[in-house]
């Protein structure tokens, strides 16, 4: 059986939004529905929970590459 529970570390958090040329501006990740703080490569900053990112949410992905 899957384990859906899976327990990411900030690292792996900040290497995910940096494949999408963001940055990670939060020093805690407590977990996928928290909010976090996000800069996109024009510098606006925005916080969207990771779960949107990770899982796909196109919508967040765009928006961290075309600022």
């Amino acid at each position: 059986m899957q384990n859906i529970n899976i327990k990411y570390t900030i690292e792996e958090v900040k290497l995910e939004i940096s494949k999408y040329d963001g940055e990670l501006l939060s020093t805690e990740y407590i977990n996928n529905k928290k909010p976090l703080s996000i800069k996109c490569k024009n510098g606006h900053i925005f916080s969207v929970n990771f779960d949107k990112i990770k899982n796909q949410n196109i919508n967040y992905k765009i928006s961290l590459m075309r600022w």
